[in-house]
């Protein structure tokens, strides 16, 4: 019969398609590793990676051994944990994934305020597409997202944290920066910068203003980034306009920035993980921590504005 370390060390190959790594991970040698995971095989009578693919991928038979795998292991967890009584304590180990239009603003908010509060555990951050937390929330290598929701055809469980409206922010001497207020049909794509493709804050924004093409600011320039500060400073110091989130705004920014008329284009920014998690202390305690240090500014916004929350169809983050 298989064991329980051979079980999580062909998961941790499966995770990190790398066997150094795998190891690194298992905290076991390389040999180890191998050599247990061969034994695995023999056992079963499964070969359950091509080990000639760069980087390693499952076989076809072994894709099934492995999904099977990821149950038992964490059927097993749950067990321990409810009997060390880790299952009502903040303790252990929780990686989180935040999507990179909602981490720079929103992680220095909370971040120190959890890890003083629950110093018994051990927290990773990592900044991570909405495509790769689903994917890694799949595999098990983080434990909960922090993401806009709902995510289109993934029906993991989440939880609302906020409603965070778009603003409009455009260069001081773009016309749209001397509106009091801005419609969606006033945004008709012209001088418009975004975020690169794959990122679901740019199919948001081309969503709440029903936009189906743009020109850009710059007859000649193609740019499109990754991150949002570099879209605020290439407005700020260049040309035209581009849409972002209420917690990128900053305190020093109000000759650029423009709001919506209501219903104001809006996202739901909340939590995502997996049925069977096993952490939810810890993410029920995250939850709470963010929630307390959200900015007053976007608490008020959400009790009084009537917007609307959007998303993309086609793009997800």
């Amino acid at each position: 019969m298989p064991s329980l370390s051979q079980l999580e060390y062909a998961i941790a190959v499966d995770t990190h398609r790398h066997f150094a790594r795998a190891a690194k991970a298992c905290h076991v040698t390389q040999p180890t590793l191998s050599a247990q995971l061969a034994k695995l095989e023999d056992e079963i009578g499964v070969i359950l990676f091509d080990r000639s693919a760069q980087p390693i991928v499952p076989t076809s038979e072994g894709l099934a051994v492995l999904a099977q795998a990821r149950i038992v292991v964490a059927e097993f967890r749950k067990i321990s944990a409810i009997a060390s009584g880790a299952a009502s304590e903040v303790t252990g180990e929780l990686t989180i994934g935040v999507i990179p239009t909602v981490a720079p603003y929103l992680v220095p908010l909370f971040l120190e305020d959890f890890a003083k509060a629950h110093e018994k555990l051990k927290i990773d951050v990592r900044e991570m597409t909405t495509a790769q937390i689903t994917e890694s929330l799949a595999r098990e290598s983080i434990d909960v997202g922090i993401l806009a929701i709902p995510v289109e055809g993934i029906n993991f469980m989440t939880r609302f944290l906020y409603r965070e409206p778009f603003y409009l922010f455009a260069n001081k001497s773009h016309h749209l920066a001397k509106f009091k207020k801005v419609t969606a049909s006033d945004i008709d794509g012209k001088d418009l910068w975004l975020l690169e493709e794959g990122h679901c804050l740019r199919g948001q924004v081309l969503q709440a203003c029903q936009i189906k093409g743009r020109k850009p600011a710059l007859s000649n320039v193609r740019f499109e980034s990754g991150s949002v500060e570099t879209l605020k400073q290439l407005v700020r110091q260049g040309v035209g306009y581009t849409l972002i989130p209420h917690l990128a705004i900053g305190e020093e920014e109000d000759v650029n920035v423009v709001s919506f008329e209501e219903p104001m284009p809006a996202r739901d920014i909340g939590l995502m993980f997996r049925r069977e998690q096993l952490k939810r202390p810890a993410t029920e305690a995250l939850e709470k921590s963010i929630q307390k240090m959200l900015p007053r500014s976007l608490t008020k916004l959400a009790k009084e504005s009537t917007g609307l929350a959007v998303r993309a169809q086609k793009e997800q983050n």
